[in-house]
């Protein structure tokens, strides 16, 4: 859950800004806080849009992580991209009057926060690939996609009060099978309030192998396979997946408290590199 949030600087499609990497999967992050989950284990993309949202939200990535990332993705080095930023968190501002969207965590999770003023009556999510949307046990949002179940938990809406979180009451309301607003119930409205949907999906992840040296520091290395690319996305300069980078091998540094990577490289499964794997130093790598 350390990758973070990369810079697209040419490892995805031009309309992508922010590309970020976990066990769960790929999120492709758009112009106008449009988002896609590329999960492990289905082939089927989740596109999420704010419905009636302002054009073009400011955005700006925050926290910049200390690693950077690596494409190994051809035998000639001059095709590699190397050195490139991670973010911990990318806010899109005022996606509606007085509302911004946060995206951050391991899987992609996002947060909105209403400021004083801000109704969040006005915030439409959009599932454009949804056959169906209902809801489940507990308050939990069924998303279906080409026979693929996504999950958008029970919401957590609070406002931070003395320090401390203070739940207010809020629930999934279905508009129509692609369209989801939500219910929230009395808050003070002179401050702060955040609404926090979480979208999973249940697969088995592949296997990542772990290890550590003589200072602590952790190394872990895994396959990644992703699926096809969102249906809008143009691929031509990309992979099959609309990544430069669609399946191969991930190589990680970690720090010792495992809370941020040292670098994280992505080494392609293309037959042609193979010959150029033994030849690559260290330094190229990290």
């Amino acid at each position: 859950g350390t990758a973070g949030f990369e810079l697209n600087c040419g490892q995805a499609d031009p309309h992508v800004q922010f590309i970020s990497r976990s066990p769960a999967g790929t999120l492709l992050l758009g112009a106008g806080a449009s988002a896609t989950w590329l999960w492990t284990g289905t082939p089927s993309p989740v596109r999420l849009r704010l419905s009636g949202a302002t054009g073009f939200p400011q955005v700006k990535s925050m926290g910049l992580q200390p690693g950077k990332s690596n494409y190994l993705v051809s035998s000639n080095r001059n095709n590699w991209l190397t050195g490139i930023p991670r973010y911990s968190q990318v806010l899109y501002s005022h996606v509606y009057p007085g509302i911004d969207m946060l995206f951050h965590g391991p899987n992609g999770e996002f947060d909105f926060v209403v400021a004083p003023g801000g109704d969040p009556a006005h915030i439409v999510l959009e599932y454009p690939d949804a056959e169906e949307i209902r809801l489940g046990e507990g308050g939990d949002l069924l998303i279906s996609v080409s026979g693929h179940v996504f999950v958008q938990h029970r919401l957590v809406v609070y406002q931070m009060e003395n320090g401390s979180r203070v739940l207010r009451r809020a629930t999934h309301t279905i508009r129509d099978r692609t369209h989801v607003t939500f219910a929230v119930g009395a808050y003070d409205l002179s401050r702060e309030l955040i609404i926090d949907p979480v979208l999973t999906y249940s697969a088995v992840l592949p296997g990542t192998a772990a290890t550590v040296d003589a200072d602590g520091s952790i190394y872990l290395a895994g396959a990644i396979n992703q699926g096809p690319p969102p249906p809008t996305a143009s691929v031509s300069s990309t992979g099959g997946c609309g990544l430069v980078f669609c399946s191969g091998f991930f190589v990680a540094k970690l720090t010792p408290d495992g809370g941020s990577a040292e670098y994280l490289s992505y080494i392609s499964s293309d037959a042609s590199l193979a010959s150029g794997i033994p030849n690559i130093d260290r330094k190229s790598v990290v």
